[in-house]
């Protein structure tokens, strides 16, 4: 999907959903989305639906960054939300196991991650 159309699909799902979520969480639905969005189009990838490689590799670059952990744990919240709309997979359940718990080692302090019971 280009760029164009990923950013007319957020639109329109997120125009579905005003009213249902609170303003400041389809704010940062938007803003999370059309950073993965701009993200995939650099990268020649397809933004919606995502492949869960795509979206461990965005997560792994904004890690790189120095963004506070709770904003990464945002940006998943963000694009797996979006992708549940349209009634497709999320990525975030296809993620390799590993960046998985990196993700959730970097996001979580260490008693949180031994004793999730997710």
């Amino acid at each position: 999907m280009t760029d164009t159309n990923a950013r007319n699909q957020l639109s329109s799902l997120l125009l579905h959903l005003d009213g249902a979520y609170a303003p400041n969480t389809l704010r940062a639905y938007k803003a999370d989305m059309l950073e993965f969005i701009t993200y995939c189009d650099k990268a020649a990838k397809c933004a919606l639906p995502a492949d869960p490689n795509t979206v461990s590799d965005f997560l792994m670059q904004t890690i790189d960054k120095g963004i506070k952990s709770s904003t990464i744990r945002r940006k998943v919240s963000s694009i797996s939300a979006i992708h549940r709309l349209p009634k497709t997979s999320t990525p975030i359940r296809g993620l390799a196991l590993t960046t998985w718990l990196l993700v959730k080692a970097l996001c979580m302090d260490i008693n949180a991650f031994l004793y999730d019971s997710e």
